[in-house]
């Protein structure tokens, strides 16, 4: 522990932070809100995500994508088997996640492959 761990910042008015509201999207597209996530065992099985501000109603939407922008496909052994850490979150638009949840519900590659075009 470092020295000043417990040094009072009270002087230093500091905001506090943002409260969101999480919801993580999982493989069959179920949707899963904070203290449903935090009970999963398979936490790496998220997909996608959305993120929403409570004081500003600012929604911002993450898919799970690779360095090559494709985005990741639950059923697809080759995805599935890839290094977990190559795996990134990043933020898409909203029709875009619209198309790729709509992809984990349904499974048809067309949405995957019309949400990849968003990227």
């Amino acid at each position: 522990m470092s020295r000043y761990d417990r040094e009072d910042v009270d002087f230093l008015n500091l905001p506090d932070p943002n409260p969101t509201i999480v919801n993580y999207y999982i493989k069959g597209g179920i949707s899963l809100d904070r203290e449903q996530y935090e009970q999963t065992d398979n936490q790496s099985a998220i997909c996608a995500k959305e993120i929403q501000n409570k004081e500003t109603k600012i929604t911002t939407f993450y898919v799970l994508c690779n360095s090559l922008n494709q985005m990741f496909d639950p059923k697809d052994k080759d995805t599935r088997y890839g290094l977990r850490d190559q795996w990134k979150f990043r933020r898409v638009n909203r029709p875009t996640f619209d198309l790729y949840v709509s992809f984990l519900k349904n499974n048809y590659k067309s949405l995957l492959s019309q949400a990849e075009r968003g990227l």
